[in-house]
C-alpha cells in the first residue's frame, strides 16, 4: 500500500513538473512572438525639480536656475534571450546656471552632468501577468561626465572651463506596456548612486538622486 501511494505521489509530481515546464515554454514562445529583438526608448524624468530665483541688493543682482534629477534620456536595448536584454543608456542628470552682476562685473556660471550607462534589463517571464504588461528590473553602470564653464566680463572677458568624470550606478524596476507590435510605453523607479567629482560641478560635487520616469519607445 505504501509503495502504491509513493508511486502515485511520484507520478503526480512528475506530471506537475511537466505541466509547469510546458506552460513556461508556451509563455516564452508567446513572449518572443509578441516582442521584437530591438527597442529604442525616450525617457522623461517625472521627479525633476526646476528651481529658479533672483536676488537684488545693494551689492548687485544675481539670478539662479537649476534642474535636479533626470531630465531626459535615450536608450537602446537588444534582447539576447526571451527574458534578458543588453542596454546602452545616455541622459542628462542635472543642468544649472547662475549669473551675478556686481559693480560693472558680470559673472556667468553654467554646468551640465551627463551619464552614459551600460547594463542589463531582466523580465522574469513567470511573473508577467500577460504579454502586454511586463514588469522588469534593470542594473546599469558607467561614467558620469561633468562640464562647467565660468565667464567673467569686466574690462576684459575671461573664460574658464572644467570637465571631470565620476562613476555612477543605477538600480531600478519598472513596467512596460505593449501598445502594439511597434510601440511600447512604460514607467520606472530607481536610484542613481554616484561618486564625487573632485571639484564642484555647478552647485554640487555629488549627484546621487532618485528617479521616477516615464518612457515611450519603438521595437523592431
Amino acid at each position: 500500500m505504501l509503495r502504491k501511494n509513493l508511486f502515485f505521489i511520484f507520478v503526480l509530481l512528475f506530471s506537475c513538473i511537466i505541466s509547469a515546464q510546458s506552460s513556461i515554454d508556451e509563455n516564452s514562445e508567446s513572449f518572443a512572438a509578441s516582442r521584437r529583438n530591438n527597442n529604442i526608448e525616450i525617457r522623461f524624468g517625472l521627479m525633476s525639480k526646476f528651481l529658479s530665483g533672483s536676488d537684488i541688493n545693494i551689492g548687485g543682482v544675481s539670478s539662479k536656475y537649476e534642474s535636479k534629477g533626470l531630465l531626459g534620456a535615450i536608450s537602446y536595448s537588444r534582447w539576447v534571450q526571451n527574458d534578458l536584454a543588453l542596454t546602452v543608456y545616455g541622459g542628462i542628470l542635472n543642468a544649472n546656471a547662475q549669473t551675478r552682476i556686481n559693480l560693472g562685473t558680470v559673472n556667468t556660471e553654467s554646468a551640465a552632468v551627463i551619464l552614459l550607462l551600460f547594463g542589463i534589463k531582466y523580465e522574469p517571464i513567470d511573473m508577467n501577468p500577460s504579454n502586454k504588461i511586463r514588469p522588469y528590473i534593470t542594473v546599469l553602470a558607467g561614467p558620469l561626465f561633468g562640464y562647467a564653464s565660468n565667464v567673467l566680463i569686466n574690462n576684459n572677458v575671461g573664460v574658464q572651463s572644467l570637465s571631470e568624470s565620476a562613476f555612477v550606478g543605477f538600480f531600478g524596476a519598472g513596467i512596460d506596456f505593449t501598445l502594439s507590435k511597434l510601440f511600447i510605453v512604460g514607467i520606472r523607479g530607481g536610484y542613481y548612486l554616484t561618486t564625487d567629482f573632485k571639484n564642484r560641478i555647478g552647485f554640487e560635487k555629488n549627484y546621487s538622486s532618485p528617479e521616477f520616469s516615464a518612457s515611450f519607445g519603438i521595437q523592431f
